[in-house]
């Protein structure tokens, strides 16, 4: 009886722990203050399933210190992010990671997350990366209506992604990003307009890359989608299909 009990023990102690899914968040932006949001949706609504590491950075600040580490063991990178350039070493890093062929889910200003403007200099030992909407989100970020314009989203494909929200069309905040053309292998979610426009734009598609990743970007992330029940459930069921993509939608 007692070897019996014994082998028991050391049974328990042996087996293996199913570790959570681990979410790398890069937060560097200071229009839409994700720096407060983002925490705090992580702590409510994922805490539970994932382990998150943040970094973030303060206005002007670049350097990502932590990058390559996390990368390596990292299962979705969630990118907020605006204009920043990291450091060389870190860039290779995030190269690496879209090679490796993971996802990555990006908000708002992530569509010109690493993309210098006219104004900017790449400071020596630093790196940007001018093609990242284009290469990450398969997106053709261009600017954005006025901020006084209202604007409204709507399901425009039926998926998982969208699953539960609503058939009409719903406020959100914020101006209106211009992103067309998107290319071919994007799948559009979510449709959105600004009043008075003619035109409307996507606000919200899926991404599969060149190398075969996946990504999924949406314009949405002003402190006023965070309010909205309809923004939270759209990125929950954006990052757990990114992280189990169904079998025909694997590569």
């Amino acid at each position: 009886m007692k070897n019996l009990l014994g082998f028991f023990l050391l049974t328990l102690v042996v087996l293996p722990v199913s570790a959570k899914p681990k979410i790398l968040a890069l937060i560097a932006e200071r229009e839409y203050e994700t720096r407060d949001t983002l925490p705090a949706f992580f702590e409510k609504n994922f805490k539970e399933d994932y382990e998150v590491v943040i970094i973030q950075l303060e206005d002007n600040e670049h350097d990502f210190a932590g990058l390559k580490k996390h990368l390596e063991d990292t299962d979705l990178l969630f990118v907020s992010v605006r204009r920043r350039t990291p450091t060389v070493s870190q860039m290779a890093a995030l190269r690496k990671y879209i090679e490796s062929r993971k996802p990555v889910l990006g908000i708002r200003t992530s569509s010109h997350a690493f993309v210098t403007n006219k104004k900017q200099k790449v400071p020596a030992g630093h790196a940007n990366w001018q093609t990242w909407d284009a290469d990450i989100f398969g997106g053709s970020y261009s600017g954005h209506l006025k901020r006084e314009q209202a604007t409204t989203a709507m399901v425009f494909s039926e998926h998982v992604i969208t699953k539960g929200l609503p058939k009409k069309a719903f406020s959100t905040g914020g101006s209106l990003y211009t992103v067309k053309p998107l290319a071919k292998a994007t799948t559009v979610l979510l449709s959105g307009n600004a009043e008075g426009s003619k035109e409307d734009q996507p606000v919200a598609w899926n991404f599969r890359r060149k190398n075969g990743g996946l990504s999924f970007y949406t314009s949405l992330g002003h402190v006023k989608d965070f309010q909205s029940p309809h923004f939270g459930l759209l990125l929950k069921q954006a990052t757990k299909w990114l992280l189990n993509p169904a079998p025909q939608e694997k590569k």
